[in-house]
């Protein structure tokens, strides 16, 4: 079970003369008594105290300190306080601390230049570590001089600089620590939570960390602001108890159970290897959240397939989007507990009792409990601490504000689309609720039948394919992975159709707005293809070039390989991975959208030649480039329409030069109107990947025969 911290108590300081066990207070005396020793290290006082390492470390833990930290906190504190206030030189202090030449490395540079014992300060690491083993670095151990981290929502404190003393008045409102209060009580409220996080400015250390636990415990929590669960809890472990003269031992799955559940599980290694931190497995699993593995943060992917931020790890910080644990709390029926622990130093001339008047015994406040000490500690110079403990207790919503199946409905919203026009041309709309619609069964007879054809702009398309690595756009289809899909009719290049009752039940909500906005009255018609597929429940072939285009190309590698087992083009790699997913005829007339279709035209057909495998049976000839290649290749094996295909590459190869490369100028703007013959931009692409389609129809019957 979790046990208490020796220190839980208003005004207990860092000595042994105020609470703290007899074990700690030992330590404490062992490792001031041996500071100049430069084997001083975790192992050595653990042997020294008869005690194991793990004990020496949870013993630190129960206060919210390593041991290690505090062993070079309590060395750099010294040396400066030698090298300041003493005619000693470095070499001599270092001696008298323990520090030695090659462990320079290892100690904080206090100020900019060089640190106080004559090492220039380090430049920071710009590299993380991977959240599951990160080192849980005190500010003693980090790498150079950091910036204070505000993080959002947080207020940045200002600590004043080692060795300051500061006035009775000042004091006074440094040790109240009036902004990390307002920080601890109102972590919860903003878009993120703060699950875990520890910092060591020297001056002072912070910690955060949560917990979940059942309703029934509330009462039992909100009567001491001290933690309930310790860093490092709530992992599995056996207990012994002594019955009838016998040790009974029993396993537990969670040693802080079974009223309290973890939620940051951070695996101690006490420095051997660096530790590692855990989100409960049971709260990723049920709120369905992918880790990137990458970076470490884990995501929710959102009904429109998109990806979300819901934990991210920086530094040694850990915060979760606060809906994301208010919806589990709901599910689960289980508060959410908070706990803060801030500890803040000052070097002063007067004693705690000074300040006797700041000391807070644990209270309520709303719905947090608050406690404030004030103490003495003398780690190597008079000090003055308070010690701030804040735990907010926050209950769950109801359960059916959860978002999980069965309340996962939501409230959707269902916008009106345009389904015709009035006799004055006034488009008439209707929402796309299918609940709404009638249907072949009779359902509201008076409203628009569920398959009122709705039409949109191309351009609806362009977010879809433009992002081919989430969406997925074929003959007559859009969908999202296996995530969500709806039927479309994009066999016209003119529009595109969607019958409004698959806008309410496949598009998701969130996308819904999107389409409206491109959203046009029915001037356009239904394709042939979709009309025979939907009503006539007939195969039908896509009329749409684009599409043709598509299938043929990917036809004419199978061919290929087949025939001469080698594939005409190479595979697509890096950024040009789902180029034939987002080649399309252009959405409209602008330069931009033809110039981008003309260079993937011009990617797909002519850079990704295979030319090593094209020439590899043909007599080599210098600085020859793929089209030619191709053409030798062709001539040797009699295909007969070489030099119409020869020319379609040679012109879509010269456009991508004259056109994509210099649009503007009056040669330029000259030349595209000479190609385009009177076609408009999205008419001429359309002509390039018809003549590129037959292209492949005839090359895949060309066979090495």
């Amino acid at each position: 079970m979790s046990r208490q911290c020796p220190c839980d108590v208003p005004g207990a300081a860092l000595s042994a003369t105020v609470g703290w066990t007899e074990s700690f207070a030992a330590c404490v005396r062992f490792f001031r008594a041996n500071l100049a020793d430069p084997e001083l290290d975790v192992p050595m006082m653990a042997s020294a105290m008869a005690l194991s390492v793990r004990s020496v470390h949870a013993l630190f833990a129960d206060c919210g300190l390593q041991p290690a930290a505090e062993i070079r906190r309590t060395r750099l504190r010294v040396a400066e306080q030698l090298l300041t206030q003493t005619p000693l030189d470095v070499a001599e202090v270092r001696l008298l601390v323990g520090i030695r030449p090659e462990r320079l490395r290892t100690y904080l540079p206090p100020s900019n230049g060089a640190n106080a014992l004559g090492f220039p300060q380090r430049r920071p690491v710009s590299a993380r570590p991977s959240h599951r083993y990160r080192s849980r670095r005190p500010h003693g151990e980090s790498h150079g001089e950091k910036k204070p981290r505000v993080v959002s929502g947080a207020p940045a404190i200002i600590r004043p600089t080692m060795g300051t003393k500061l006035s009775h008045d000042d004091a006074v409102e440094y040790l109240r620590q009036v902004d990390e209060r307002k920080a601890s009580q109102t972590n919860g409220d903003r878009p993120w939570t703060i699950v875990y996080d520890w910092q060591d400015s020297g001056n002072g250390t912070g910690a955060r960390f949560a917990a979940f636990a059942a309703p029934s415990y509330r009462d039992r929590a909100m009567q001491s602001a001290s933690w309930d669960m310790r860093v490092g809890g709530g992992f599995p472990g056996f207990s012994q108890s002594h019955r009838d003269g016998e040790w009974v031992t029993t396993y537990y799955r969670n040693s802080d159970g079974p009223e309290l559940e973890p939620l940051v599980l951070v695996q101690q290694m006490h420095g051997i290897v660096p530790d590692a931190y855990h989100i409960s497995e049971e709260f990723r699993l049920l709120m369905n959240l992918w880790e990137d593995k990458t970076t470490g943060n884990y995501y929710r992917i959102t009904d429109d397939g998109s990806k979300e931020l819901a934990i991210e790890f920086t530094d040694a910080l850990i915060r979760i989007r606060t809906p994301i644990l208010r919806r589990y709390q709901a599910a689960r029926q289980l508060d959410l507990l908070l706990f803060s622990d801030s500890r803040v130093f000052i070097n002063a001339d007067e004693e705690s009792e000074a300040f006797e008047e700041l000391n807070e015994p644990d209270h309520v406040e709303k719905d947090s409990v608050v406690s404030l000490g004030v103490g003495n500690m003398d780690l190597g110079e008079k000090q003055v601490f308070s010690r701030l403990l804040v735990k907010r207790i926050l209950p769950p919503p109801p359960q059916d504000q959860s978002g999980i199946w069965p309340w996962d409905l939501g409230d959707e919203e269902y916008p009106e689309f345009i389904i015709g026009e009035d006799q004055n041309g006034r488009p008439t709309k209707y929402t796309c609720e299918q609940d709404k619609l009638a249907n072949y069964f009779g359902a509201n007879p008076d409203a628009p039948h569920y398959l009122t054809p709705v039409f949109f702009k191309p351009e609806v398309l362009r977010r879809y394919y433009d992002d081919p690595n989430l969406y997925s756009i074929s003959d007559g289809r859009l969908s999202c992975g296996y995530l969500w899909g709806v039927q479309i009719d994009n066999g016209n290049p003119d529009a595109v159709m969607v019958f409004l009752g698959d806008i309410g039940r496949d598009i998701p909500s969130s996308h819904r707005d999107h389409w409206r906005a491109y959203n046009i009255p029915p001037v356009s018609n239904m394709s042939e293809s979709t009309f025979r597929r939907s009503f006539l429940a007939q195969f039908a072939d896509t009329e749409n070039p684009e599409h043709l285009f598509k299938n043929a190309y990917l036809a004419i590698q199978r061919a290929w390989v087949e025939n001469w087992g080698w594939g005409l083009y190479r595979e697509a790699k890096g950024s040009d991975a789902g180029l034939i997913q987002r080649v399309r005829i252009p959405l409209n007339d602008t330069d931009t959208e033809f110039e981008a279709q003309l260079l993937a035209l011009a990617k797909l057909l002519v850079d990704m030649l295979d030319e090593a495998a094209i020439s590899a049976g043909l007599p080599p000839v210098k600085d020859e480039k793929g089209i030619s290649k191709l053409k030798r290749f062709l001539e040797t094996h009699r295909y007969e329409h070489v030099e119409r295909d020869i020319a379609l590459l040679r012109r879509i190869q010269n456009l991508r030069s004259r056109i994509a490369a210099h649009t503007s100028g009056s040669s330029g703007q000259a030349f595209l109107a000479q190609e385009l013959d009177g076609l408009s931009k999205p008419e001429f692409i359309e002509k390039l990947m018809r003549d590129a389609t037959q292209m492949f129809a005839d090359l895949s019957k060309l066979s090495n025969s």
